[in-house]
Formats: C-alpha cells, structure tokens, sequence
C-alpha cells in the first residue's frame, strides 16, 4: 500500500467552500476526490464526471446552499425578528461558524454606556453587522453580575467553544436586514459541516409551533 502523506496549503474559501458543497451533494468523501483528481491528473486521464443529483426533492436531497439559505429565510418571514435570532442565529453561533475575532467582538458594546455597564470593551462590529448598540453576546458571569431589570439579555444561555454565554434579546425590526446577511454569509459554511438530518430539521424549523 502506498504511503500516505499530509499536505497543506492555502485556496481562496469561495473555492473551497463550493468545492466543499459539491462534494457533499454527490456523496464523496473530499480526500478520495482529490486522491483520485491527483491520480487521474498524473496519468494524463479525463475523469468522467458525476452526474447531479436532483433538486426537485429536498428531503432526498439537499438542495443547493444558495437555494437553502433563502429558503430557510422565507419561510422565517412570517417570525419575528426575535424568533429568527434565538433559532437560527444562535444555532450558527453553537455550531461554531463565527471565528474567534467575531465572537471577541460580538462582545463588544457599540455605546460607551453600555461598554462601562456590562464591563465589556467598546466596538463598531456589533453596530455595522446588526445595528445593535449592546453587545451581541455576554458571558454567564457578566450576566449574573450585571444583567438587572430590564433584562438586556435572555436568560437561557448557550456555548460557543465550551463558553457559555447569553444572547441580547433587544431586537427590532430595522435590524433584521442585518441578522438575514449574516445568516446567509455563515449558513453555507454550516450546511457544509451538517448531516442531512441537521439540515433537514434546520429548514422544518419555522413550521414548528411556537
């Protein structure tokens, strides 16, 4: 048996992450895809390529990321802006699609009132992504501290990299153009990293009652 051997190197993720896609619809594994693009590239071979499956029928198979995204998002118009961030927002930020400079800044307070209050240091991003002027996310100690009436936070807390933390429940509806761009920047790269039960839940979840 040939041995095996690790490489590294860097591509552009639009790239990778299409590729990534493409190769979940047609149901191979990524290291054997690009083994035997390497193989057939080396003999000098055309590999045929796979057909597409159908997307007439999402529950056989997903459908295309783009096509996912805004249906998931269409059928949440009929939800409040609440809604969508406590069930689709924070399942993003739980599956760990935000890298570790979104989350230190979603901690951020955009007002410097707001930053002395909950102890956090101030920042623009919680303002130019979702025009909030709390911080998006708070630690479990900062809540019990210094979360008094009115609530700014939800009770209910959450885990982003084995941190718990409390999401802002102070949403309006000029913000949600906000919180939908951010959804459809980070659901594909979700949809990547999911199992089809996942996804298939994901997309059945604004049908469920409230």
């Amino acid at each position: 048996m040939a041995k095996k051997i690790g490489v590294t190197f860097s591509i552009d993720e639009d790239i990778f992450l299409n590729f990534t896609l493409a190769v979940i619809l047609n149901n191979d594994s990524r290291e054997d895809l690009l083994e035997n693009f390497m193989r057939s590239y080396v003999e000098k071979k055309s590999r045929k390529p796979q057909p597409s499956p159908p997307l007439n029928d999402y529950k056989s198979q997903p459908s295309l990321p783009n096509d996912y995204t805004e249906q998931l998002l269409q059928k949440c118009r009929s939800k409040k802006i609440s809604w969508l961030v406590q069930n689709v927002l924070q399942k993003l930020l739980e599956s760990g699609v935000a890298t570790d400079l979104e989350v230190a800044e979603f901690q951020k307070a955009h007002k410097q009132v707001y930053a002395e209050k909950y102890h956090v240091p101030c920042g623009d991003h919680v303002k130019e992504i979702f025009n909030l002027s709390l911080p998006l996310i708070i630690t479990a100690e900062r809540k019990l501290k210094y979360d008094d009436s009115p609530k700014k936070f939800y009770k209910d807390s959450f885990s982003i990299g084995g941190e718990k933390y409390h999401l802002c429940l102070q949403w309006f509806t000029e913000q949600r153009d906000g919180v939908e761009a951010w959804i459809r920047k980070k659901l594909p790269i979700w949809f990547a990293q999911s199992d089809a039960r996942s996804r298939d839940e994901m997309l059945r979840r604004p049908d469920t009652p409230s």
